[in-house]
């Protein structure tokens, strides 16, 4: 399936969305239209009937229903530009489009950062209109949100309210009406599409709600961007927090909020989910599942903080255990994996240790907090067998299990890139620093890692910050740290992990910005890569070795899919295109 896109004043256009979706399957296709304009699928199920729509941002979309021959079939669009497209932004550049020229205007925005872009994008948070009666209203409410649910009326009004909002939510609720009420507002959308190296990414994405969707006639946020981003309220769709792809391709799937498995495969052809499920005791419920990995040896290995067990999946035999750590420790809901056949996880969050399983002796290690108290978040093991896990409270930092001491200690991180804290009074960062957390409690200079990744064949660690606009690679022997600036597309990206492939490439997503990044160590060069669904919310990813390439597993929170990402070179879209039109 290829073809060409232009607009319909007659240029060719680069970059443009083109997804392809066969009826009674679970997985939709997408690639990118190159420099001359031209798409090329990799090779569909042919003998099927497939929806076909093309999507650039501020063009009107192109659809076809296309019949896939055994020869293959061309299908070229030409897209109208629209001139209202706010609803196809991210939430990346709706926050990007906020003003930002003067000073009252930069410290809202930096409020609105910290308190309004935890758990919601601000493509959903802003798509709507309020007076300043209305945003109060809504920031009263959010002030006493938990991060999933409000719960109860009862329970909300117990909960102690968001001090950020509580301190600024007047001011903050007048400025809202000035950007984003009923009058002309003062916000500049910019439109994007990728261009070069960016257009080589082949998007697979599977859904994920039971028992399965089919052709989606919902708001998916893939089939139509002028809907607007997916509502992320609905919890339906909340199961994909974390995916990667095992030694064959497949999708596995830690599902977050399960009713009836812990993980699911998904068949990376088909879309074909099995289920598998691991009681908590037994005859009873699925355990609940978070993190989803895969070893050097092709191992899935996942955790069920709700049991506080390890769970491990031969992806060949199917055949699953589960692995319980020492009595009164708890597997939390973080792990990784490091370069000595170690399995890291965090302390689930009353447990105060790190622990590592070694999967040839299957021996415990345990590690204290060297902080008392402190949060426990994304865990990975370096090349020497150490653990690192992350913390933003009480300190914003790493902490380390070293192997060979059996001592933890903590590490410092770099200062922030995107440091606001001049706009603020003494005391009003004071209400900032009463708790920094990922869920509406940011922190003007913050950095807050969420998930670290390390080289598992170095001594490279790297954390891409939530909130600081940057990434840190850190030195697992000296200690020595250097921040990297995100790229411009990205640069007050809130990210949350880091995965490193076996070439030392470094990638991550960025989950208001719907796309992820590649980062070259050597060149020092970026790659942004823009996902073909709106509203992901993305958060874990893993870069793993697939017949000798790197493939990207990874879970849409918010969208309820899961996708596998891969990465075509250019010579090989050049031989591609000569193939499909030699006569």
């Amino acid at each position: 399936l290829w073809g060409t896109i232009t607009s319909t004043s007659g240029e060719t256009l680069e970059g443009v969305t083109v997804s392809a979706r066969s009826l009674g399957r679970n997985v939709t296709t997408s690639v990118f239209t190159d420099s001359d304009g031209e798409y090329y699928f990799p090779p569909l199920e042919a003998g099927r009937p497939y929806k076909v729509w093309a999507q650039a941002q501020a063009f009107e979309a192109g659809r076809a229903d296309v019949a896939l021959s055994q020869t293959g079939a061309r299908r070229d669009f030409t897209l109208a530009p629209e001139a209202d497209f706010h609803n196809q932004l991210t939430g990346s550049q709706w926050y990007a489009a906020l003003p930002d020229g003067t000073r009252e205007d930069r410290r809202m925005k930096e409020v609105f950062r910290a308190a309004c872009m935890g758990c919601h994008p601000q493509n959903f948070t802003l798509i709507s209109r309020f007076d300043e009666a209305g945003w109060r209203n809504i920031i009263s409410v959010m002030s006493r949100m938990h991060p999933y649910r409000y719960g109860t009326p009862e329970a909300a009004a117990n909960r102690a309210p968001n001090p950020i909002m509580v301190q600024f939510g007047d001011e903050l609720a007048a400025w809202l009406a000035k950007v984003r009420g009923p009058g002309p507002s003062p916000m500049a959308f910019t439109p994007r599409r990728p261009t070069g190296d960016s257009t080589l990414m082949i998007a697979r994405e599977y859904d994920t709600p039971e028992p399965g969707f089919g052709l989606p006639f919902f708001n998916d946020g893939s089939t139509d961007w002028a809907l607007g981003p997916v509502d992320f309220m609905d919890e339906s769709k909340h199961h994909a927090m974390n995916a990667t792809v095992d030694h064959d391709g497949n999708v596995w799937m830690a599902d977050m909020f399960n009713i009836t498995r812990t993980v699911v495969k998904y068949d990376w052809r088909t879309g074909q989910a099995t289920n598998f499920v691991v009681p908590e005791i037994p005859g009873g419920p699925p355990a609940n599942s978070h993190d989803i990995i895969v070893d050097d040896d092709g191992v899935v290995w996942f955790d069920m903080s709700s049991m506080g067990a390890l769970g491990r999946i031969d992806p060949r035999t199917g055949t699953s255990n589960t692995i319980r750590p020492p009595e009164g420790s708890r597997v939390g809901p973080w792990i990784g994996d490091d370069g000595r056949g170690g399995i890291w996880a965090a302390g689930a969050a009353n447990d105060v240790k790190a622990m590592r399983y070694d999967t040839t002796t299957r021996e415990w290690t345990l590690f204290e907090n060297p902080i008392p108290n402190a949060s426990n978040y994304g865990m990975t093991g370096d090349g020497d067998g150490n653990g690192w896990w992350s913390t933003a409270n009480p300190r914003d930092g790493l902490m380390k299990a070293d192997l060979e001491s059996g001592q933890a200690t903590f590490v410092s991180v770099p200062e922030a890139v995107n440091d606001r804290t001049e706009l603020f009074t003494a005391e009003e960062l004071a209400i900032f620093g009463t708790r920094l957390s990922f869920y509406g409690n940011g922190r003007p200079g913050a950095v807050a890692i969420r998930k670290p990744g390390a080289d598992p064949q170095g001594a490279a660690l790297w954390g891409c910050s939530w909130y600081g606009g940057g990434m840190v690679k850190l030195d697992t022997r000296s200690h020595v740290t250097t921040m990297y600036p995100f790229p411009p597309e990205h640069e007050d990206g809130n990210c949350y992990e880091t995965s490193v492939d076996k070439d030392g490439i470094v990638w991550l997503p960025f989950t208001h910005g719907d796309a992820i990044a590649r980062f070259d160590p050597d060149t020092e060069q970026w790659t942004s890569y823009f996902l073909p669904t709106i509203g992901t919310k993305t958060h874990g990813l893993q870069a793993v070795t697939v017949n000798g390439r790197t493939e990207i597993g990874m879970g849409y929170l918010g969208a309820g899919k899961v996708a596998k990402l891969e990465f075509r070179t250019r010579e090989e879209l050049q031989r591609l295109k000569a193939e499909t039109r030699r006569p």
